[in-house]
């Protein structure tokens, strides 16, 4: 047996396993639904491979970026607290 991992032989091992453990009725909607997520990935990756080419394309643009300056607010002194009435 060859140590390829898409032999035919390893293909069909894990066709008759998938048909043993989830039956023939559900065997073909979950590889349908592996066939979907399988390409949504791909797009995805392809979509973000591209950004990234495009991305490493571009010119680099040195900008200056000004130091954060502090806001001063001002602060009111505290107020003494009210005394009581004299009796």
């Amino acid at each position: 047996m060859s140590w390829d991992i898409f032999s035919p032989d390893k293909l069909l091992l894990v066709a008759v396993v998938g048909l043993i453990l989830f039956g023939p009725k559900r065997l073909p909607q979950m590889g349908r639904s592996i066939g979907r997520w399988l390409g949504e990935f791909r797009s995805a990756a392809g979509g973000l491979h591209e950004e990234l080419k495009a991305g490493m394309n571009e010119p680099q643009v040195a900008t200056a970026v000004e130091p954060a300056k502090a806001v001063e607010t001002p602060v009111e002194p505290a107020k003494p607290a009210p005394t009581p009435p004299a009796e």
